[in-house]
């Protein structure tokens, strides 16, 4: 678990850093995992998780700005975006 809780926090730092509030709170939690239930860990990593999707999703359109892939290719990877996105937003769905 302390693997995955450094590993997600510096993924936090990498792509929150506009997001302050959500930093502390993965620190807080992978700092003194007992002081939170695993319901509110499993909500912060899940909106970990759609914050990395919106940094995907642009930098796979500057990809296809930059002509280093096509529209097909933007495409495919936005549907896939699309796909994990939803699942996502499900999972806070059926609470």
């Amino acid at each position: 678990m302390f693997k995955f809780g450094l590993a997600l926090l510096l993924l936090t730092v990498a792509v929150s850093a506009q997001q302050p509030q959500t930093l502390r709170s993965v620190h807080k939690i992978f700092i003194d995992p007992m002081a939170h239930d695993l319901v509110e860990r499993n909500e912060l990593v899940r909106r970990v998780r759609l914050g990395v999707l919106k940094h995907q999703r642009r930098a796979v359109t500057a990809l296809r700005n930059q002509n280093r892939i096509d529209d097909i290719v933007l495409r495919e990877l936005q549907n896939e975006l699309d796909l994990t996105e939803v699942q996502l937003l499900d999972s806070s769905d059926s609470k």
